[in-house]
């Protein structure tokens, strides 16, 4: 039997994920009904966001291989006068500002033959965490069928905005 208090779609993983993030500016927003309806759905959505982003959870081998690559980059790093490695600003590709370790010439080539020998030691578990990530970004791309519940016009605050309705429309019952 059809529900019409429901909306289906389908949508592809990937934009169930953007539309769980837009819905995060409607935090502001009251209104019982209102509320509970989309934190029904929302609810729904983070269910099958957690499976997608399940895939690629790092193993425990692969987290102890991370944090023995920092260590290591840390060892190697420049320190200041407390024993902390020094951080330069940079500016990425994409034109966003980050930090980078402050590395002599020659401490920079001891780090790069001891990331080879530990990339090399662990190939198998960055194969095995690629492979993750690949599946990963398949399923981002995989259909979903979804049921919305639909949210009553007379039920959406009064001082929702612009932006925060074109992010709910395809959930309002008109």
């Amino acid at each position: 039997m059809l529900n019409l208090n429901y909306i289906y779609m389908e949508l592809r993983n990937g934009e169930l994920l953007d539309i769980l993030g837009a819905l995060r500016k409607l935090n502001n927003l009251h209104g019982w009904k209102f509320v509970l309806t989309l934190g029904e759905n929302r609810t729904m959505m983070k269910e099958r966001v957690e499976q997608v982003n399940s895939i690629k959870e790092e193993s425990e081998e692969f987290k102890a291989f991370r944090k023995e690559v920092q260590a290591t980059q840390i060892k190697f790093a420049d320190k200041d006068e407390s024993g902390q490695p020094i951080l330069t600003d940079i500016t990425l590709s994409n034109g966003r500002k980050g930090q980078k370790l402050s590395l002599t010439p020659e401490n920079e080539e001891k780090l790069s033959k001891a990331l080879k020998k530990l990339e090399k030691a662990n190939q198998h578990l960055i194969d095995e965490q690629q492979k993750k990530e690949e599946e990963f970004y398949k399923a981002l791309d995989a259909k979903c069928d979804i049921h919305f519940k639909k949210i009553k016009k007379s039920d959406v605050p009064a001082e929702t905005t612009v932006e925060q309705s074109e992010i709910i429309e395809f959930m309002i019952e008109f």
